[in-house]
């Protein structure tokens, strides 16, 4: 039996979307004791507490004031328990989810139901339910939730399950035929691009809720498995609130944004674009400050405390109450002050540049988009051979006119709305992967704040872009 790595990693973002990251184990959690959590046992005839330190789980009952650790042969089921926000713990998770999966459907029938598939999925989860309810929790067994919904995903690890116990019946009865492998049809890139185009911006069109209550999502969302857990985190969100919603693989975050969008450009700061900006609003009257630093940070090969330059940016930013509006799918860049990148992205948004690592930069670089904000003071525009020179810049005409240039070091898009208002799914990134955030209009304006925004592109729109 083999588990294929993209098999694997869908199994465990469908976990992490379900009850990963809304941290139901957290409502086990009983007290602290000096910041650790103690947990009390998850059935009612389990008489004992546990609390994990130092990489290792510790039981004892109520009334004991002495705490023993567990055999370590039962440490992996307590993870998966109570620890499954972290990582390694969810991947682990995830990989016996995946194993218990394909047992499961070995056992049946071949199974039917692909990801497309969700009419042909939710007439058997009726069915089940309509003709198999009391039965259902004997082929969920394993499972901390032990129901079907009627509605669902046609192919996660709950329909597996439940398919090969039951699977042999509805098909006898039904005559359900499992999908052949079709032949890839060949297709010009013409005919690929009009497709994914037509695909996402179809993603774009805003539907009325059922319930003006309910979460509006982009289609992109949905489609990643990235829909906000139902709970406490949705109720924190609908409540103003940041959420984490998710664990990612992708290390940045222009690089989420253009996983789950679709390709829409470079990093956080070459991905701006002149229009509804907060940086184009300010560009004639911050003109002159923004050549002074620019000089200074060209003198020195890019570098400049980052005090200097979170200062003077954060004055371009613009209130919350301007970005009330947005539509779903908006690619958005957000001033993220704790970030370390600041004098990067000001010089390579500057140069329209993009070198490796953080300054000092030497070296051409790379070439992201036109640049020329500012030029010398006898009108020469801006080129890698003055990096590191002792030369005077002053604003170029294009800047004074009001053409900014992205200073931003964060981005994420409109992937949900709440009562007419967005929510930002953004990417947190880390050295092996990220945290997804879900935060509402409201909870924007500390740390984090809305610079700019642009229409998200079709992936024909952005091979055009790229050629032209």
């Amino acid at each position: 039996m083999r588990i294929t790595e993209s098999r694997l990693r869908r199994i465990i973002r469908e976990e992490i979307t379900r009850d990963l990251i809304s941290e139901r184990a957290d409502t086990h959690v009983i007290r602290r004791e000096g910041g650790t959590k103690v947990y009390k046992g998850v059935t009612d005839d389990d008489p004992y507490e546990y609390k994990y330190l130092v990489g290792s789980w510790f039981y004892k009952k109520p009334n004991e004031s002495r705490w023993r650790q567990a055999a370590k042969k039962s440490w992996q089921t307590l993870d998966f328990q109570y620890r499954r926000s972290d990582p390694k713990v969810a991947a682990a998770y995830g990989r016996s989810k995946a194993v218990e999966a394909e047992l499961a459907a070995s056992k049946g029938p071949p199974f039917p139901f692909g990801p497309n598939d969700k009419i042909k999925g939710d007439r058997f989860r009726a069915w089940v339910n309509d003709n198999k309810s009391s039965e259902i929790k004997f082929a969920l067994a394993g499972e901390r939730d032990k129901t079907l919904g009627r509605t669902g995903i046609p192919d996660n690890n709950h329909m597996k399950k439940v398919w090969a116990k039951f699977g042999a019946e509805y098909s006898s009865r039904y005559k359900v035929k499992v999908p052949q492998e079709k032949k890839e049809e060949k297709k010009g890139w013409i005919e690929k691009g009009l497709e994914k185009t037509s695909d996402w911006w179809s993603g774009d069109k805003e539907e009325t809720p059922a319930n003006e209550d309910d979460i509006v999502y982009h289609k992109s969302v949905e489609d990643a498995h990235l829909k906000i857990p139902e709970g406490g985190h949705e109720n924190n969100v609908k409540a103003g609130k940041t959420a984490m919603i998710a664990q990612c693989t992708a290390t940045g975050c222009a690089q989420f944004v253009n996983d789950t969008l679709g390709p829409q450009g470079g990093d956080a700061w070459h991905q701006h674009e002149h229009g509804n900006s907060g940086f184009d609003n300010s560009a004639s009257s911050m003109a002159d400050e923004l050549a002074s630093l620019f000089t200074a940070m060209n003198r020195k090969n890019g570098v400049i405390p980052l005090s200097k330059v979170k200062a003077i940016v954060r004055q371009a930013v613009p209130g919350r109450e301007e970005w009330s509006d947005l539509p779903l799918g908006s690619v958005v860049g957000i001033f993220h002050y704790p970030s370390t990148y600041h004098a990067k992205a000001f010089f390579e948004g500057a140069t329209g540049r993009s070198w490796e690592g953080k300054p000092p930069f030497s070296g051409a670089g790379s070439e992201m988009s036109d640049g020329g904000a500012f030029v010398t003071e006898s009108g020469e525009p801006w080129d890698p051979s003055m990096l590191g020179k002792k030369i005077k810049f002053i604003p170029s005409d294009s800047l004074k006119s009001g053409k900014a240039f992205g200073m931003n070091t964060h981005l994420g898009f409109v992937g949900a709305k709440h009562r007419g208002k967005p929510i930002i799914f953004h990417n947190i990134p880390g050295d092996e992967g990220g945290r997804v955030l879900a935060s509402p209009l409201e909870a924007l304006g500390g740390n984090d704040q809305i610079a700019w925004s642009k229409p998200k592109i079709g992936y024909l729109n952005y091979i055009l872009k790229s050629v032209t």
